[in-house]
């Protein structure tokens, strides 16, 4: 979900100036936009309004408000930390923030910190590209949740540095932690690669940028451990990709190991799901390696990993002492329905997965700023063609997973954010850009509000400091990060 190889393409290379629309009607007085969020589909949106015609005539001004202190979203806070190729995608973003027509509000939440009033007021346009970071969180007890049970989120902000994250407990039985992973995507193959790495002592974990909170517990806590990917369709219908698999297979060896059940490989190959395969060149190649997996089932000394299929997950036996969960109970699973369309339906059989951690990884949903709800449905904002609506006169667009959805790699926000900025330019050119505030007074409403934050400047100090081997476990590590936002404030406050 969070990975992609396509990290620094040159923007002219994917959308010269000239495919957005010319001539276009320049704007005299100062056009100001602000982009809310600055992940990887506002930082593309970023990119191609400066390179549009917008900013042929210097009067394009451009805010940048995250609500975290620093930038990059998810591609700091949800690629896993042995990802470094992935999230190396934000250096071909820091030129953009280095323009003086650009800035950069740290640790603003809009709709909270600061209200959306007070943007619309001071700016003609705002570009929603906000994320979808809310757990999409099924719950399967009518009392509190056992406190075992996490979303993906809970770990993958814990061990990515996210501030005020507790982390998951990592109690184990007989020395061995057995985790119970629910959905089978990419993030799911995240939190199990990391976990196994743990227990593996791999050199590539301890010099990534997993933060010292998590590094540390997992290596203490934690000896061995046992992976269960439970998946409620078959092998057809995985959702990870070949690569994150292959990653893990190459682990492989005396001391980890992978097993996939013949039998959920044989149930998997019904007619629809053929059909299905006869159509898809990657998951032929997904399929043969899930099958080679299949029919050489290896097990490790101390890290072991399955991935089941036909499982749904429907309850849970707890330890009413300590409010654990001690197993999850499931329902085997068959499916039914056409080709592309195939839905699991539960049978009479069950099975109990024993278990000392549960972890849902069933995607996020979007919440919409405070004020849009209107424009608000299914976890998305309603738009055509990258346009939302207009608000206090100010013209609101959506780009990134807020505009369609919690799906897609890195690279996949690259058209998104095009077709968004090639919506502004046309409206823009037909008349819609009038109207909105004209802007030059955020900062002054900031301060008025009483709002502080970290600007680009003061993000190169943080950056610096994570960056000092004094702060490091090893020198190849890549940094440590700053896990509690005073110290951020401390560091990088825009006086």
């Amino acid at each position: 979900m969070l990975t992609s190889r396509i990290s620094s393409l040159p923007l002219k290379s994917i959308l010269p100036c000239s495919h957005l629309l010319s001539p276009l009607r320049i704007p005299t007085r100062s056009l100001n936009v602000a982009i809310i969020g600055s992940g990887p589909s506002g930082c593309y949106a970023l990119k191609y309004l400066l390179s549009s015609p917008l900013n042929s005539s210097n009067n394009l001004r451009i805010n940048v408000f995250d609500k975290c202190h620093t930038p990059w979203g998810l591609l700091r806070s949800g690629v896993a930390p042995d990802h470094q190729d992935v999230k190396n995608a934000s250096n071909d973003f820091e030129a953009a923030f280095e323009r003086e027509e650009v800035k950069f509000y740290g640790g603003v939440e809009i709709g909270k910190t600061l209200k959306l009033q007070h943007l619309t007021s001071t700016h003609k346009i705002i570009i929603l590209s906000h994320g979808c970071s809310t757990s999409n969180f099924p719950s399967l007890t009518s009392s509190p949740s056992p406190s075992n049970v996490i979303h993906s989120k809970n770990i993958v902000d814990w061990y990515n540095g996210v501030p005020g994250v507790i982390g998951p407990i990592l109690n184990s039985k007989n020395g061995v932690l057995k985790v119970t992973i629910i959905g089978g995507g990419n993030v799911t193959l995240d939190i199990s690669r990391i976990l196994l790495k743990s227990v593996l002592k791999c050199p590539s974990l301890e010099e990534s940028d997993i933060v010292e909170r998590a590094f540390e517990r997992l290596r203490r806590e934690v000896g061995r451990v046992e992976v269960r990917v439970l998946n409620r369709r078959g092998g057809m219908q995985t959702a990870f990709t070949i690569k994150e698999f292959r990653d893990l297979t190459k682990m492989t060896g005396e001391d980890m190991g992978i097993n996939i059940k013949k039998e959920d490989i044989e149930k998997s190959t019904n007619e629809e799901s053929l059909t299905e395969l006869d159509k898809s060149r990657p998951l032929k190649r997904l399929w043969k390696l899930l099958s080679s997996v299949s029919s050489s089932p290896t097990t490790g000394t101390i890290a072991n990993l399955s991935i089941e299929y036909f499982l749904n997950p429907y309850g849970y036996t707890v330890d009413p002492s300590t409010n654990t969960v001690t197993s999850v109970k499931c329902r085997v699973t068959e499916l039914e329905g056409e080709p592309f369309k195939q839905k699991p339906k539960d049978t009479d059989v069950e099975v109990d997965v024993e278990t000392d951690l549960v972890v849902w990884s069933t995607g996020y949903k979007g919440e919409a700023i405070e004020g849009l709800e209107r424009y608000f449905d299914n976890g998305v904002y309603r738009c055509e063609g990258g346009r939302v609506g207009v608000e206090g006169g100010c013209r609101l667009y959506a780009c990134g997973w807020i505009r369609r959805g919690a799906v897609g790699i890195v690279g996949t926000n690259i058209q998104d954010a095009r077709e968004t900025v090639r919506r502004v330019v046309e409206d823009f050119e037909g008349g819609e850009g009038e109207g909105g505030g004209e802007g030059g007074g955020v900062e002054e409403v900031m301060r008025e509000e009483g709002v502080e934050w970290v600007d680009w400047e003061g993000w190169k100090r943080i950056d610096e400091v994570e960056r000092r081997r004094e702060r490091k476990r090893v020198d190849e590590q890549i940094r440590e990060k700053i896990v509690d936002v005073d110290e951020m404030m401390k560091i990088g406050k825009y006086l």
